[in-house]
């Protein structure tokens, strides 16, 4: 008797993000799968750990932090997780005139 493995399926997926300038973007994704391999892209283009990019993994969730936002980082987010994929838009605003977030 043989049996199927499960599909890896995603249970939440990528949700679009707005900061500020300076802030830190998290984006996180849930999938039904622990430990699963993936990778991140930025407009096409494959994000590696490090600088300012923290990519982990811890069971089921997979999570990319980019610290300290700059308006080059807005756009659209990818990951891809086996033959799965999740995609969001980030939008970095500039701080108020007066430096301050909120007025």
């Amino acid at each position: 008797m043989c049996i199927a493995e499960e599909p890896l399926e995603i249970l939440e997926p990528l949700t679009d993000q707005e900061v500020m300038e300076s802030q830190t973007i998290t984006l996180r994704c849930v999938v039904s799968k622990p430990s699963v391999p993936a990778t991140w892209k930025f407009a096409g283009r494959k994000l590696t750990d490090g600088g300012r990019y923290e990519l982990r993994v811890e069971e089921t969730v997979h999570t990319c932090v980019i610290k300290d936002a700059r308006t080059e980082d807005q756009g659209q987010y990818r990951i891809d997780i086996a033959d799965k994929n999740s995609e969001c838009q980030v939008f970095v605003t500039g701080k108020s005139k007066t430096g301050r977030y909120f007025d």
